[in-house]
């Protein structure tokens, strides 16, 4: 009988005994980056992309099942040291596609994306924290896109005659850990 453990790096997925690394924590090893910067492919899939990075940058690891829920968005609140948000947009206009009650629209230069929700009301739930943003891109790859800071406000706007609620967030940085030097 085979015995497991946890993998000693980030304490999440169990390996067997003769194994030194979970096959995410040897993923991390091999990119050998310390930091990501825009247009890097992490993977497919939003919880695995979770994973990989919260072993590396000390992300609140509880917080990878706030990922591959269906119909809900792929975001995990204040997860980083810093208290950043991670979101995953699986749904955008690269695809033309739409996510529940809400789209995102990221702009050609990638230094803006709005997030339009049906409801503007659900839009006022947001909690307009700064946040860690991948995007599903053409090669269905989960890309950094940087780190985006929210407006303070929800815009409304009518689109084919309904009331929508609009949140932007800007770029304030291009790779994470944002640089500070």
């Amino acid at each position: 009988m085979m015995n497991y453990k946890k993998c000693p790096e980030c304490g999440l997925k169990y390996i067997s005994e003769t194994e030194e690394l979970c096959s995410a924590c040897r993923r991390v090893r091999e990119i050998g980056s310390s930091h990501l910067v825009r247009g890097r492919e992490c993977g497919t899939n939003s919880r695995n992309v979770y994973e990989d990075h919260a072993a590396r940058y000390g992300w609140d690891k509880w917080l990878a099942n706030q990922f591959g829920r269906l119909g809900l968005p792929l975001y995990a609140p204040r997860a980083t040291p810093e208290k950043f948000s991670v979101w995953m947009i699986a749904h955008s206009n690269w695809f033309g596609d739409k996510g529940g009650q809400w789209r995102n629209t990221i702009s050609p230069d990638e230094n803006t994306i709005e997030e339009i929700w049906d409801d503007p009301l659900s839009a006022r739930a947001s909690d307009f924290t700064t946040r860690v943003t991948f995007a599903r891109n053409l090669n269905r790859q989960y890309e950094f896109l940087g780190v985006y800071a929210p407006d303070r406000e929800v815009k409304r706007i009518i689109e084919e005659g309904q009331l929508r609620g609009v949140i932007t967030y800007r770029c304030i940085s291009k790779r994470y850990p944002i640089k500070t030097d």
